[in-house]
């Protein structure tokens, strides 16, 4: 499963971003457990992972229980807000998702990021 919900910073600046994922099992089984993972990456203008001020990556992980062929909505993953600050313009923030391991049954058995959001308000 990968998502790639983007958005583009039009001009440079310190913009706080909110992002928020739902991903859905379809039939998808799994003999241990899943692991989700969300994350926020600048795909160009010297693509990276975004950190936080601390220096620690914008991104979520979550543990899943066992499934045994399920049709599921996994519960919605909400990154941490943090306030991004770029001297270029174009910045493409881009949402990104990933399960591990694949399921069992693959490839009947899938998990589809269904929905993804990122907003960006421009604070100066």
């Amino acid at each position: 499963m990968v998502l790639s919900v983007q958005v583009t910073l039009p001009t440079a600046g310190t913009y706080l971003i909110f992002s928020r994922l739902r991903a859905d099992f379809n039939t998808a089984t799994y003999a241990a457990s899943p692991i989700i993972t969300a994350k926020l990456a600048r795909v160009n203008n010297t693509p990276a992972d975004l950190v936080s001020p601390a220096s620690t990556p914008i991104q979520v992980q979550m543990a899943l229980p066992v499934v045994t062929v399920s049709n599921d909505t996994i519960p919605i993953i909400v990154l941490p807000f943090f306030a991004y600050t770029t001297t270029t313009t174009g910045d493409e923030i881009q949402l990104q998702a990933s399960m591990t391991p694949v399921p069992d049954n693959n490839p009947t058995g899938v998990v589809n990021a269904n929905d993804g959001e990122i907003v960006a308000l421009k604070l100066f």
